[in-house]
């Protein structure tokens, strides 16, 4: 548990593997290989609680503390810099993931109250600019942590329970709104807020929600992927990281159709987030390739993908990303899965798989001194032996 005692009072204290950053790379690990939101956010951020009392505000509330804080993002009685300080207390002490401020937080109502002031900024007209989208960065972020599992899921009960509540407050329609809000470009204000919006739904991807809740916030993310695949910059290729993971946990989930898959044009769309000018670009960003293959291949296996088409579509982007990153072991695993499973489909994709260029890094591979692992050799062998059959 991330407290200390101070007198009688537990402290908010660091937990390793929540940023509010869009560096890093800490792995977290979860089941059938959807990995937390927090996996790429490795550096702890808790100075963003600017207030006088800066310690005073570490030490977890009480309930009555708690009540007043969450007061303040919903009354009128309170300004909008109060409520955004409001909202940072709360991000500080929900960054505990300490199990009885997160019940406290769920007893509350704390999940309402958020979603109530994400919906009241952005029917606000007066509230414009810069001060909007950090409304919106700030409240995404708590919803984030609230519904976080915590590490080993220590905290899945507690945040399950958080997930039923903003489901059924229509809190995912509230953040589809807010990530709408973004319009395109390269305006760090608005590149923050839908990134952290984009944090928070790959909390809740997974979580048990109707199809059609799930293919709207599928649709809403291949529309970001649209508008961000010409922005470049750290926040834009970590927002795409997050809408890649969210996707996969909609699809994991069986809430995807074929139909919809394919009628939506939704692999082109996806491919061109890594196209530049007619060539791959990995935007730099070698975490946002392996989210991207993660997605591909757990797609594969829902058989949304056209065994013909798509995988000629997908293949050359598998090869630069072999050649790329051949020290990727998460990487090069997801490629010779769907390498072995195109050869093996009724389709007989073995010309396109030569023609697609893979036996060079293939080979390069087997011979590699950076790779000590026979096993995976031999696997990688027998894929060769297969495409050339």
């Amino acid at each position: 548990m991330a407290t200390t005692r101070k007198g009688n009072k537990k402290t908010a204290r660091s937990i390793s593997g929540i940023s509010t950053g869009v560096e890093g790379g800490n792995d977290s690990k979860r089941p059938h290989n959807i990995s937390s939101a927090s996996e790429s956010n490795n550096n702890m951020d808790t100075t963003n609680n600017n207030d006088d009392n800066e310690d005073n505000n570490r030490e977890l509330p009480t309930p009555a503390k708690l009540s007043k804080e969450l007061s303040k993002i919903v009354s009128d009685r309170y300004s909008r810099d109060e409520s955004l300080r409001a909202l940072k207390n709360l991000y500080t002490w929900a960054l505990t993931q300490d199990v009885d401020f997160l019940k406290l937080f769920h007893i509350y109502a704390g999940i309402v109250r958020v979603v109530d002031f994400l919906n009241a900024t952005m029917n606000d007209i007066h509230c414009k600019g810069s001060i909007r989208m950090e409304c919106i960065e700030n409240a995404a972020d708590v919803i984030m942590l609230i519904t976080f599992k915590g590490e080993n899921a220590i905290n899945n009960e507690v945040a399950t329970k958080n997930v039923a509540t903003l489901l059924d407050c229509d809190g995912v329609n509230t953040l589809i709104a807010a990530s709408e809000e973004y319009t395109g470009g390269k305006a760090v204000p608005q590149l923050k807020a839908v990134h952290s919006v984009w944090r928070a739904f790959t909390q809740i991807s997974d979580s048990l929600m109707i199809q059609d809740t799930a293919i709207t916030i599928f649709g809403t993310g291949i529309d970001i992927m649209s508008q961000l695949k010409s922005v470049d910059g750290d926040i834009a290729s970590k927002t795409l990281e997050h809408v890649f993971h969210s996707l996969c946990g909609i699809v994991y989930h069986d809430r995807m159709t074929k139909k919809y898959f394919q009628d939506k044009n939704i692999l082109p769309k996806c491919l061109e987030v890594f196209k530049k000018n007619g060539t791959w670009n990995f935007r730099s960003c070698e975490e946002l390739i392996h989210k991207a293959v993660v997605f591909f291949n757990i797609c594969r296996t829902k058989n949304l993908l056209d065994e013909s088409s798509d995988y000629e579509m997908i293949l050359p982007l598998l090869v630069v990303a072999l050649k790329k990153f051949p020290s990727n072991d998460k990487i090069r695993g997801h490629v010779v899965n769907f390498l072995n499973n195109a050869c093996s489909s009724e389709a007989n994709n073995k010309k396109t798989i030569l023609r697609s260029g893979v036996m060079e890094p293939l080979v390069l591979l087997l011979a590699s001194d950076e790779i000590n692992d026979e096993n995976w050799k031999d696997k990688v062998r027998t894929l060769i032996s297969k495409i050339i059959a």
